[in-house]
């Protein structure tokens, strides 16, 4: 198992001390990773590619680290562990078990905006919050679509300078 893979001495790096009664871990929630273009995070309705699956590990209900799964072969298998400083930082968002989901949780990457989101449903609209940057602001539908109109028009101004 993934677990049998920390040293001893590196407990602490996984979020885990000595004394830790390893015996009382459990799976939390899983977050599924995928990446989305701001104009697409914009829309109502969100399709997007699982790349990867995030696994956090709890004891005590409280998160401590990630099993990172990955699709091989059609298969998903766990490929590493790690993640103990983001899931520290971020208690409340990873510390949900299985139970507590009420639907599929998911950390988005917007690649134009350099930051990884929790997407969240509150009221049927999606709602993203940065699990990258805690000063960062939660984005919604509306905060979205300005920025995938703002991306559209810097791309249109682009577009007409290197044509000139």
């Amino acid at each position: 198992s993934m677990l049998e893979l920390m040293e001893p001495t590196e407990l602490q790096a996984y979020g885990f001390s000595f004394n830790d009664d390893f015996s009382k871990i459990s799976l939390g929630a899983p977050f599924y990773v995928t990446s989305l273009a701001a104009d697409d995070a914009a829309k109502k309705s969100i399709m997007a590619n699982v790349t990867s699956i995030q696994l956090p590990l709890l004891l005590n209900n409280q998160a401590r680290c990630f099993i990172y799964l990955a699709l091989e072969q059609g298969q998903w298998k766990a490929v590493g562990i790690g993640g103990a400083n983001e899931v520290a930082t971020h208690q409340d968002v990873f510390n949900v078990t299985s139970e507590e989901a009420t639907s599929g949780l998911y950390l988005v990457s917007i690649p134009q905006l350099s930051e990884i989101y929790v997407l969240q449903y509150v009221n049927e609209t999606p709602v993203f919050k940065s699990v990258s940057n805690l000063n960062s602001p939660d984005l919604d539908f509306n905060s979205l679509t300005q920025l995938s109109d703002q991306a559209i028009r810097e791309a249109r101004n682009l577009e007409q300078i290197q044509t000139k």
